[in-house]
C-alpha cells in the first residue's frame, strides 16, 4: 500500500483515500487481514493491515511528502510490523488510532478527528533526512 500511495501521489499530486483507487487489486478485508488507508495530514497518508489470525503480525505504514531541497516534492515511506503477533497473551490492546481506522462500513474507514495518527509527524513537506519512527508496539519491517 505504501508503494501504491507513492505512485498515486507521483501521478496525481495527492494521496488516495480509497484502496480501490490505488488499483492494487487488494480487497479491504481478507480472512487474514483488514486493510485501511487514511489521510492523516495534508502531506501524509497512513496505511494499516490489522491481523485477524493467530500468529500473524499487524502492519502499519506511513507515506509522507519530502522536499528534495531543489524545489521538487517527492515522497518517503516507513513500514512497521507489530512486535507481538495477533492473539498472543502479551499482545498490547490496539491503540486508539488503529481501532478508529477499522471502525468501517463497506471498507470506508471512519477516522475521528480526535484520534491522533500512529506516527509523530514533522512539519511537512519534510527534509529528506527526517526519520519517522514506528509507533509504540511496532518495529521497522525490513
Amino acid at each position: 500500500l505504501n508503494r501504491a500511495q507513492q505512485a498515486y501521489h507521483f501521478e496525481y499530486g495527492e494521496f488516495s483515500t480509497s484502496l480501490v483507487a490505488l488499483e492494487t487489486g487488494m480487497p479491504t478485508e481478507t480472512d487474514r487481514f483488514a486493510l485501511a488507508t487514511i489521510i492523516v495530514s495534508d502531506g501524509a497518508v497512513q496505511n494499516s493491515g490489522m491481523a485477524k489470525q493467530q500468529g500473524l503480525y499487524s502492519l502499519v505504514g506511513l507515506v509522507w511528502v519530502i522536499d528534495s531541497g531543489e524545489g521538487e516534492l517527492t515522497t518517503n515511506r516507513q513500514f512497521c510490523r507489530s512486535i507481538a503477533s495477533a492473539h498472543e497473551p502479551e499482545k498490547p490492546i490496539f491503540p486508539r488510532w488503529i481501532r478508529a481506522m477499522f471502525r468501517s462500513q463497506r471498507g470506508v474507514a471512519i477516522y475521528p478527528a480526535e484520534t491522533p495518527p500512529a506516527f509523530e509527524l514533522p512539519e511537512l513537506p519534510a527534509r529528506p533526512d527526517v526519520v519517522i519512527s514506528c509507533p509504540d508496539g511496532y518495529e521497522t519491517e525490513r
